[in-house]
């Protein structure tokens, strides 16, 4: 008795696995890598740090005097979002 209550216990447990993986959706495809050719970076900055997210490209910059800049990319135009300095305490 106990062994029909064992395989009906783990027949349950893999019917819910089962459900619950086949209810996972797969995960949107990554956009393709951005041309460097597309990316505008102001004159005189050198790029320290590259990285992204969906949708945006983003790129930590320096410039002669030490300043930073993180530079926020759109990923499929290259467009320029937006330009942040960042500051070290």
């Amino acid at each position: 008795m106990l062994t029909l209550v064992l395989i009906f216990g783990m027949l349950t447990i893999v019917g819910l696995l089962v459900m619950q993986l086949g209810r996972i959706e797969p995960a949107p495809a990554a956009p393709g890598p951005v041309s460097a050719e597309r990316l505008t970076l102001p004159a005189g900055e050198a790029i320290t740090a590259i990285g992204g997210t969906n949708g945006q490209v983003l790129i930590v910059t320096e410039d002669a005097s030490g300043q930073e800049r993180l530079h926020s990319f759109d990923a499929e135009s290259g467009a320029l979002q937006a330009t942040s300095l960042i500051t070290r305490e």
